[in-house]
């Protein structure tokens, strides 16, 4: 028992900095949108975090991350542009996922309200801002805030 608690602790201390170099990289995106360089740690960390959260169990956390990932994803491929709502969304996401990979949040009721208002603002910035800014054929650009997740259960013999 004790070694899931470490495991968990050394998880949570790990998806902390993950946050932490998260909202970093959005306040150097903020004064330098167009470094690719910036776009691919920013996807980088995401996806560790998405990947990490998944496997320690915090499932609210990983679609979080999942869904900025996704945004992030279409940003790097120069589908989407940074724009100031979308630094906005990624600053709101790091507070969600800092509260999301803390021990409360594995409560099922936990943050719920701020989990809702992230996601609400994905659907917005994917509806209005994203589509606006594009500069290419809208319905190729990723579907952002609307995205499926899939639990595989492996259950080797």
């Amino acid at each position: 028992m004790a070694h899931d608690q470490d495991a968990n602790q050394l998880f949570l201390e790990e998806a902390r900095q993950l946050v932490d170099s998260i909202e970093a990289t959005t306040l150097e995106l903020e004064t330098d949108a167009g470094n690719a360089e910036l776009i691919a740690e920013q996807f980088r960390l995401l996806h560790t975090l998405q990947g990490a959260a998944a496997m320690y169990g915090f499932d609210r956390a990983a679609q979080i991350a999942h869904e900025v990932e996704t945004v992030y994803d279409g940003i790097r491929r120069q589908q989407v542009p940074v724009t100031p709502p979308v630094t906005q969304m990624s600053l709101m996401a790091c507070d969600v996922l800092g509260l999301l990979v803390t021990p409360a949040a594995l409560e099922p009721e936990a943050f719920a309200a701020e989990v809702l208002a992230l996601q609400s603002l994905l659907a917005e910035l994917g509806e209005t801002d994203v589509a606006a800014g594009a500069t290419h054929d809208v319905r190729k650009a990723p579907p952002v805030g609307r995205v499926a997740t899939y639990l595989v259960r492996l259950h080797p013999d």
